[in-house]
């Protein structure tokens, strides 16, 4: 993680009051940052660093509580955790840096956390909680970012609660506090037919996944519904799990779906998906979206910002990831031609449609085509770049849409397919 000169006063401060414990760093702050403990009310958590095994799970669920809000967070079992679940509660004055995340001085009448028994670097993600060793401080992202030495990752906020955090823009006090040192889990019961189900435990409030990779003979998997009679669908996304829970498979004969073409498509304002929902009923195609696991909002997209989620995928070659239950509906090997569309971002394609093109290596044996929409920008650098980067797959070409040429898109559709010799 790069900080800037003007901190190195500060940096090497922190550095020389830092304890150690058996060459790692343990955290003594001397930040100028007003934070207090209670200290009446501590936790008693075995710091036992044998269960090693343990280090890699979520254990702990802790909130916190700041102007007038209050959001979860899930911490995994880890010499870190464990020395600051023994602290809590602590009131702690968080800040922005960089347009990136939240950070947090400990108090420096705390005198040690224990770091032997964690990695010393992570790739942070939008929500994840860290300690950034080198400068004694908790660092909660509220965008993603690269891989940095140094942190050490800690937990995770609760899904759609990071917003609260990333919309504070000035100071802001915090108490954090432990909620449980045990997370409750349920039983998930995926029903994939008549005689086949698969059960799955998940946490206490989070959120369950769709199963990747879900097969029946003969058939299509279609999506996953809250009943039996396929008429509400069960939202990944949405869904806290709160209780025992069965969610149903639903399938679509293959001989109903005799479709030679598939049409992917990723959309944010949807004029990518008006050019594929035509596509495909030119060509009797089969519909996927492509959804993110994470969706995005419009601060994410916004290309005048250089630290928006977008701009920092593709400044650091991220790959966004795909939500299960968009693998689960496609079946490459059952078409002849695949169709992929995206918006063009900044001049590119979205970096999510390379993680679809990094996932999948049946790609090599397809006819690819590819379509994009721009309000004015030209589709031929997305194009250009794909072409490059994925040299190995059969990329013929690519029909581009703007504002001016949407309106005549069916047109425009009908004579590219002709001229490509598909109908």
């Amino acid at each position: 993680m790069k900080r800037k000169l003007l901190f190195l006063p500060l940096l090497f401060s922190l550095l020389f009051s830092c304890n150690k414990v058996e060459n790692n760093i343990s955290i003594s702050s001397s930040s100028n940052y007003t934070t207090s403990i209670n200290d009446t009310s501590k936790t008693d958590i075995s710091k036992n660093d044998s269960s090693s095994n343990l280090d890699d799970e979520y254990k702990y669920r802790i909130k916190f509580e700041f102007d007038d809000k209050t959001t979860y967070a899930s911490l995994l079992d880890n010499s870190v955790t464990r020395d600051l679940i023994s602290r809590l509660p602590l009131n702690l004055s968080f800040s922005d840096y960089n347009n990136t995340e939240k950070i947090a001085y400990l108090p420096k009448n705390q005198s040690k956390l224990d770091t032997s028994s964690c990695p010393n670097k992570t790739t942070p993600q939008k929500g994840d909680i860290t300690l950034y060793a080198p400068w004694c401080n908790l660092a909660i992202f509220y965008k993603p970012f690269r891989e940095s030495t140094g942190l050490v990752p800690l937990g995770k906020l609760d899904d759609n609660e990071i917003d609260k955090f990333e919309k504070m823009t000035s100071s802001f006090d915090v108490t954090i506090s432990l909620v449980t040192s045990t997370i409750k889990e349920y039983d998930v019961t995926y029903v994939i037919d008549e005689n086949n189900s698969k059960i799955v435990k998940v946490k206490e409030n989070s959120y369950a996944s769709s199963l990747k990779d879900v097969i029946k003979d003969g058939y299509i998997f279609d999506n996953w519904y809250k009943d039996k009679d396929y008429k509400e669908l069960f939202d990944f996304n949405k869904e806290k799990i709160t209780k025992n829970t069965i969610i149903y498979a639903k399938w679509i004969k293959k001989e109903i779906e005799n479709k030679k073409s598939l049409v992917l498509y990723f959309s944010y304002s949807n004029k990518t998906k008006s050019v594929a929902d035509k596509l495909t009923s030119k060509l009797d195609a089969r519909e996927v979206e492509i959804i993110p696991q994470v969706k995005y909002t419009s601060a994410d997209v916004n290309y005048n910002d250089s630290n928006s989620r977008s701009q920092t995928e593709r400044i650091n070659d991220l790959r966004p990831e795909i939500s299960d239950e968009t693998y689960s509906k496609i079946d490459l090997s059952l078409y002849d031609y695949i169709f992929i569309g995206h918006p063009i971002w900044n001049s590119y394609e979205p970096m999510i449609i390379r993680t679809l093109f990094d996932h999948y290596t049946p790609f090599l044996n397809k006819k690819i085509y590819t379509f994009s929409t721009s309000a004015s920008s030209s589709g031929s650098n997305a194009f250009s770049s794909l072409k490059t980067r994925y040299s190995a797959v059969s990329l013929i070409d690519n029909i581009h849409f703007t504002s001016s040429t949407l309106n005549s898109s069916d047109s425009i559709i009908s004579s590219t397919l002709t001229r490509w010799n598909i109908i």
